[in-house]
């Protein structure tokens, strides 16, 4: 294990002329899931993207810098963002699952145990007959199953979900829920959000509220107790 904590310094993201992010800083540390709360437009989404990568910072950074598919330098990251979601457009679960498992895996031996393993766990999730439908038919709900599914296939060091409970009943909830506990378990990092009020979540998981100063000073993580 590399390194520890993911550490937030001073980061500001800019859209246009406006602030998204301002002077944000906080240590996120490994073996924890953190859930950041605070109402739309709070810049929950951005903290995500700019910890993945995604977006460029005005200032600050986030380290270590992690990579998208570097799954052999303890940096790698996965995120499931509501917006990527429909990514696959005509591609059948079936083509998405064999395309993810042959990145992740070194051999072809492994790719094939890889294939039916998360095979048979979507077709628990979403059923059999759905995995040969095309992703832009899917159910939000279901869509968001199999990024989660896919994103663990990667098994990244850094995993972050963006409203990971939307479209989903209590029974698949308590699965996301306990995926996302077992990764940080065993040494991940787990950013999730959520918006509104707290809702239910797992009393292992850390709370984070995004605030931001009025006027716009500066955006800090505040947690909230259990």
């Amino acid at each position: 294990m590399s390194w520890q904590s993911l550490e937030i310094v001073r980061l500001t993201v800019k859209y246009g002329t406006e602030l998204a992010l301002h002077q944000l800083s906080a240590s996120l540390q490994r073996g924890q899931v953190y859930l950041v709360v605070g109402p739309n437009g709070s810049g929950k989404t951005t903290l995500l993207r700019a910890i993945a990568g995604l977006v460029a910072t005005a200032e600050g950074e986030v380290e270590p810098k992690l990579k998208l598919d570097d799954w052999q330098n303890d940096l790698g990251v996965a995120a499931v963002l509501p917006e990527d979601l429909g990514n696959y457009g005509q591609l059948t679960t079936r083509d998405v699952v064999r395309r993810v498992c042959l990145r992740r895996a070194v051999s072809r031996r492994q790719a094939s145990a890889l294939v039916r393993q998360t095979t048979a766990d979507l077709e628990g999730l979403i059923g059999a007959a759905t995995l040969g439908r095309p992703q832009n038919e899917l159910s939000g709900g279901q869509r968001r199953l199999v990024a989660i599914t896919l994103a663990l296939v990667l098994a990244p060091t850094v995993l972050v979900a963006d409203e990971h409970f939307a479209g989903l009943d209590a029974k698949l909830s308590a699965w996301v829920e306990h995926q996302f506990s077992g990764h940080a378990s065993a040494g991940g990092l787990v950013v999730v959000t959520h918006n509104g009020d707290h809702g239910s979540f797992s009393s292992d998981w850390r709370r984070l509220e995004l605030r931001a100063s009025v006027p716009l000073d500066r955006h800090t993580l505040i947690e909230l107790s259990p």
